[in-house]
């Protein structure tokens, strides 16, 4: 996490940075109103692209002000570092002069806010659901984790999310939270029909290095979101292309210790009540590894697994 600082004189700080952050959007993540400033107009494009979903534009007053610097021409030793929070206004800028749109990392991440980051715990997985039942994918960027949560809503099942899916620590269901997916450029060729939804000018280079473009799922897919699920499966997956599928059963300690080491962040204070929520969800789901070469022979391998009940 980024070092924490007050806020003094919050009043007058907020309309200040009110003027020298014009950009502005509103979203609604989960009943929690955020407004989103930023001075650089392209942030706050990108920004909207990726949580198209959640964009608000009702006349609420917002639960809270988030404010993203990043052109650093006219940042001085008395504007703030990096992150500044209190109860009502948030604040980051970026620690190098960039692309503003190279990254979906780079926008703010809304879990971080009060309540949400109480509510919620965040894993960097894909997840879908079928029949109610919740699908859990894990995967290291670049192990195909987007390529066969595309695969399976290709094939009837429901988006919960693509690359961060939010565990609800109280009851341990998944959330719908569906931001843009970010598709590679190998993974658009498997999928011919994502084709009339990228135009080669939108691919930025993402941290890993390659080439990826915006894409929400729902205009390729159309009515494709589910609902908030119990979670009945957990896949730590890994695509080899070229090789078959290799399932085995992962220990539910085991099953907690991989959760947590795939979480996009948490607050150590927060720690205890993760671990018995991590402990709940893999208590609940059944657990496997997932190797898989073809997408679509991993789909056909999941389906026989979550629909044996029906035989």
């Amino acid at each position: 996490m980024a070092d924490m600082t007050k806020i003094d004189n919050r009043s007058e700080q907020a309309e200040k940075m009110d003027v020298t952050h014009p950009y502005k959007s509103r979203f609604d993540f989960f009943d929690f109103i955020v407004d989103f400033r930023t001075d650089v107009e392209k942030m706050n494009v990108f920004t909207e692209d990726s949580y198209r979903a959640f964009v608000y534009n009702g006349d609420r007053k917002a639960d809270l002000t988030c404010y993203v610097k990043c052109d650093r021409k006219d940042l001085g030793k008395s504007e703030y570092k990096e992150l500044m929070l209190d109860q009502t206004h948030f604040a980051f800028k970026y620690r190098d002069a960039v692309d503003t749109s190279n990254s979906r990392t780079r926008v703010f991440p809304p879990f971080a806010f009060e309540p949400l980051r109480h509510r919620f715990f965040e894993l960097h997985a894909g997840s879908v659901s079928l029949d109610e039942k919740g699908i859990v994918l894990i995967g290291v960027s670049g192990r195909g984790k987007t390529t066969l949560t595309v695969a399976l809503v290709r094939n009837g099942y429901k988006l919960l999310s693509e690359d961060i899916t939010p565990i609800d620590m109280r009851d341990v269901t998944l959330e719908c939270f569906p931001q843009a997916a970010g598709i590679r450029k190998d993974t658009a060729e498997i999928f011919p029909e994502m084709k009339n939804h990228i135009k080669e000018s939108s691919y930025f280079t993402d941290l890993d290095g390659k080439e990826v473009s915006l894409v929400d799922l729902r205009d390729v897919y159309g009515d494709c979101l589910g609902r908030r699920s119990l979670p009945s499966y957990i896949f730590f997956i890994e695509r080899k292309p070229g090789g078959s599928v290799a399932l085995r059963e992962v220990r539910k300690g085991q099953a907690v210790v991989s959760l947590l080491s795939n979480a996009v962040a948490y607050y150590p204070q927060d720690l205890h009540q993760i671990i018995d929520a991590l402990t709940r969800l893999a208590r609940h789901a059944e657990c496997y590894s997932l190797e898989y070469g073809e997408a679509q022979e991993a789909v056909d391998y999941i389906s026989s697994i979550v629909k044996k009940e029906k035989t």
